[in-house]
């Protein structure tokens, strides 16, 4: 269980804007906050975890409103493919839902098999991003020639240093 402060210290925000970030993702963290002494919210793991995913989308340069709507995205996607997994029950306790967790995934809802799809999807994206960029790079580098080798000393005065050099053989000026 992790409560605000524990969610402000942990990611590097401050209360305030945990609580937003708590506020606006209510209804997708209801299954996964308690209330603890003195009425203090607190997260399962789950909530933890979908939380953390949230900053990710931040970090990664979705706006707050922008990483809410892929998150409840991602959220619904995990839930649609959980409607049609035979080993999924939902027993209802009172006002709350459990869920229990079959063999093959982990943590409440799915949420944990969701976000490690997701991140093996980005990295694979990442991967193929490098590859195009690297050989990018490669056809710049056989374009640019080489360098003339440094002159001796007492004619380096009258010569042309090699960033002139370079920028002639670039621009050709």
């Amino acid at each position: 269980m992790a409560t605000i402060k524990d969610l402000s210290e942990r990611f590097g925000l401050s209360e305030r804007q945990v609580r937003l970030r708590l506020t606006n993702l209510n209804g997708a963290l209801q299954e996964f906050t308690q209330q603890g002494q003195y009425g203090r919210i607190q997260l399962t793991d789950g909530g933890v975890a979908i939380f953390e995913r949230l900053i990710e989308l931040e970090r990664s340069g979705f706006g707050t409103t922008g990483a809410y709507a892929k998150l409840c995205e991602e959220l619904k996607k995990s839930h649609s493919h959980e409607s049609y997994s035979p080993t999924h029950t939902t027993v209802n306790v009172g006002q709350e839902s459990r869920q229990p967790s079959s063999p093959q995934q982990e943590g409440p809802g799915g949420a944990y098999e969701a976000l490690f799809e997701n991140l093996k999807i980005q990295i694979e994206e990442l991967r193929r991003d490098k590859c195009y960029l690297q050989t990018k790079l490669d056809e710049a580098l056989a374009k640019v020639p080489a360098l003339p080798a440094p002159r001796p000393v007492e004619s380096q005065q009258q010569s042309m240093s090699r960033w002139v050099a370079l920028r002639i053989a670039l621009l050709g000026r």
